[in-house]
């Protein structure tokens, strides 16, 4: 299982390296996650796919601060000889989301010799969509860098290692 790392742990490393290195160094690809504090969520109906939750918020209630944090694609050690990677709820994944809207086994990547990646949805309740559209449950499609994948309610950049460099060197200094 990877951890989820707050994009200042990796920001100075950017700023040391050009991208050829930086990837050298980091060569898998990566989630980036934008957290938003924006308090409570609640299913609003058995649907699957886009407004399925709505806040629980009151108006008198404090937004939480958003944290952007990023984690790398990469197997769990026990599963190195799966060409799967999967992302799901619970910690027998290799990537963990901790969100009630994602299912235990949501979705896998698989790196694709000469393609890059694919991802494929299988079989979640709340869905997976990438760059806006709801994929069909247990069909690959294509996966480039820059594309944004959602996973049941939350949303996701999906990057490669030079292209994760220069998302970390344009961000505005992160204080």
């Amino acid at each position: 299982m990877q951890a989820w790392e707050h994009l200042t742990d990796i920001r100075s490393l950017a700023d040391e390296l050009d991208e050829v290195r930086f990837a050298a160094r980091n060569p898998s690809c990566v989630l980036v996650s934008l957290e938003i504090g924006a308090g409570l969520l609640a299913p609003t109906d058995a649907n699957r796919g886009p407004g399925t939750m709505r806040h629980l918020r009151q108006s008198n209630d404090a937004y939480l601060p958003s944290v952007l944090r990023y984690t790398t694609l990469e197997r769990r050690e026990s599963e190195r000889g799966s060409v799967w990677l999967s992302i799901g709820r619970t910690s027998d994944n290799d990537v963990v989301v901790n969100d009630y809207a994602v299912s235990r086994r949501h979705a896998r990547f698989r790196r694709v010799s000469g393609a890059g990646f694919v991802i494929e949805d299988v079989g979640s309740v709340n869905g997976t969509a990438l760059d806006g559209e709801w994929l069909k449950p247990n069909e690959q499609n294509r996966l480039r860098s820059g594309q944004s994948l959602r996973f049941g309610r939350l949303g996701f950049t999906f990057l490669e290692p030079k292209d994760f460099h220069v998302f970390l060197v344009t961000l505005v200094p992160l204080g």
